[in-house]
Parts: structure tokens; C-alpha cells; sequence
């Protein structure tokens, strides 16, 4: 199976930055189920900066189908307010436990920014996370620039 990752830089070692589904100081790797969530996932994380995002790449990574470790979180289990635009430590806490405390490779989650697709957050520190996800391919990514209006 594949998923899919917009950065500036290519690593999978995960990011410690505090967002929807981990706090900070606890690494995890945000990848979508699709080239296009992923790229809409990444712009709304960026309106509101001064900077148009540029020197962007794509990344396309291979995971194993149906490993035991990913497991999916369905929205009726979320606690309410999941998806405001504040993060919520409960829902934090919720990744925390299912990601840390039951060692999971990764955990699917359904996106904010369309609630019937989904994102798999990876823990880079899962034991053998090196041999199981792959980099498949890397493409230079530009967003359209009718949407650098937004940006002005």
C-alpha cells in the first residue's frame, strides 16, 4: 500500500512539532491516503503565513498492506471537538496511547479537511520502522499559483 507525504525535505524521521494528533516532544511522521489530500492537508496548514510555499516535494511511501500494527480510528470513537481548530490534548493523549502505549506502527485518522478520507500518523520510533516503510518515489511539488491569491 501506498501513502503520501508533502515537505520540503524527504526524511522520514518524523517531527516533533505539536499538531492535531501528537504533542510536542513525541515524533510522528503525517502522511494521507492520497496525492490530493496530502497536498490539501499541507496548505491548510500553511494559510495565514506570509510565505507561498515553494521547493516542495512529494513523497510517495510504501507501507506493508494490512500490517498488525496500523489500526484504524473511527470518527464515532473521537471525543468530541476533534476536528476544531484549537488542538485538543484528549485527542492527543488518544494518538499518544495508541501510537506509544500499544507500539503501533501507525494509526489511520480521518482528516479535518475532508472528514471522509483519512490520514495515517507513523511512529518513526516503532521497532523495524527503517525495513517497513519505504520510499517509493519523490516528486518536485508546485501548488496551482491561481492559489497564491490567498496568500496576498
Amino acid at each position: 500500500m501506498n501513502v503520501w507525504r508533502v515537505s520540503y525535505i524527504s526524511s522520514l524521521g518524523g517531527s516533533d512539532v505539536p499538531g492535531r494528533w501528537n504533542e510536542k516532544g513525541i515524533k510522528v511522521l503525517y502522511t494521507s491516503a492520497n496525492p490530493s489530500l496530502c497536498s490539501w492537508e499541507y496548505f491548510a496548514h500553511k494559510v495565514g503565513e506570509k510565505d507561498w510555499p515553494v521547493n516542495l516535494k512529494l513523497l510517495e511511501l510504501s507501507i506493508p498492506d494490512e500490517h498488525p500494527d496500523i489500526v484504524k480510528l473511527p470518527i464515532n470513537k473521537l471525543a468530541e471537538g476533534w476536528n476544531g481548530l484549537a488542538y485538543k490534548r484528549n485527542v492527543q493523549k488518544t494518538a499518544r496511547q495508541e501510537l506509544l502505549h500499544k507500539n503501533r506502527l501507525g494509526i489511520w485518522v480521518p482528516s479535518v479537511v475532508i472528514p471522509e478520507d483519512y490520514n495515517l500518523i507513523l511512529n518513526p520510533n516503532y521497532a523495524g520502522f527503517e525495513s517497513l516503510i519505504k520510499r517509493k518515489s519523490i516528486f518536485p511539488f508546485e501548488y496551482d499559483q491561481r492559489f497564491k491569491v490567498i496568500f496576498e
